[in-house]
């Protein structure tokens, strides 16, 4: 729910919330109680809701901007994994922000998309090892995708630029997307860290 409770982003097997949904999936919906009008997030180019489950939304603090999962191909989800979207107003198709910088979408499973409040940084856990030229390992690893400049970063990584080899999960960014927090198993991050345990 926003700041001010103005909207409501929700997941739904339900058909009749909007016109045209005949997908028999779990959609995104944001709902506008100022309005009291309800929108489907996760929608093709041609606004009906996409064929393949879509869950997990994440909400911006003061505007109907989100992020989600979708298996949707409709939406860009090649293979048909868990890809993160990302919407940037009502009744707009989403974007594909799982993707590498030549546009190929990630290889491997990606979940727990996390939204700064102001809506333009997303971070997001994933297991694909074809996002970013270091990432290379068979290991979950934090991404941040920044909507104002559409770059997608290794935020999972050493100073030295080497990704982390251990699970990253559960991102948390600050409202202004500045600042990210993560849990990792990866040891040596600091001289003192060798519990072999999750840290943060």
């Amino acid at each position: 729910i926003s700041i001010g409770g103005r909207f409501i982003a929700f997941t739904s097997l339900a058909s009749n919330w909007v016109e045209n949904d005949h997908n028999q999936c779990s959609d995104v919906f944001i709902h506008d109680l100022w309005l009291e009008k309800t929108y489907c997030a996760s929608i093709n180019a041609n606004g009906i809701p996409a064929a393949g489950a879509s869950h997990s939304p994440t909400l911006a603090a003061a505007r109907p901007k989100l992020a989600f999962v979708s298996t949707a191909i409709e939406l860009g989800a090649h293979p048909a994994v868990p890809q993160i979207f990302y919407s940037d107003g009502l009744g707009k198709s989403p974007t594909h922000i799982s993707t590498s910088a030549m546009g190929f979408a990630a290889n491997a499973a990606c979940s727990q998309p996390a939204l700064s409040a102001n809506g333009d940084t997303v971070a997001y856990c994933s297991l694909a090892n074809n996002l970013h030229a270091v990432d290379q390992n068979a290991s979950s690893d934090i991404y941040l995708y920044h909507h104002s400049s559409r770059a997608t970063q290794l935020a999972s990584k050493h100073e030295s630029g080497a990704a982390f080899n251990q699970p990253s999960c559960q991102p948390s960014l600050s409202a202004d997307g500045r600042f990210l927090a993560f849990a990792t198993m990866t040891d040596g991050i600091h001289p003192l860290d060798l519990n072999g345990a999750q840290d943060i």
